[in-house]
């Protein structure tokens, strides 16, 4: 008899577009709570960020530093998940890099 997929405890994962629930437990088992993908994604798709950036390459503010140290958390968790749920989290931070 095959075994049935575990289910996350419900109430504590916030849904994501694109991700799915065994991606959402994957990173809440690792101690990774989604709140790194829900910032880097928050960055990369206000209009005002990618403006600031291409005005003050130089100078970064607080909120620049968080979502790139977001990032590079995605990056670390990455290589932390199992196959099949890397691949669903490489493929949507990819997706979010293309707007960066």
């Amino acid at each position: 008899m095959p075994r049935r997929r575990p289910e996350p405890p419900r109430g504590k994962l916030l849904p994501f577009d694109g991700a799915s629930t065994r991606l959402l437990a994957e990173l809440r088992r690792h101690r990774a709570s989604d709140s790194y993908l829900r910032e880097w994604s928050s960055f990369v798709r206000n209009p005002r960020h990618r403006r600031w950036l291409r005005q003050h390459e130089a100078y970064f503010d607080d909120d620049v530093v968080e979502a790139l140290w977001a990032r590079e958390q995605l990056e670390h968790m990455m290589c932390r998940l199992p196959r099949r749920s890397a691949r669903e989290l490489r493929k949507i931070v990819e997706a979010l890099d293309a707007l960066y």
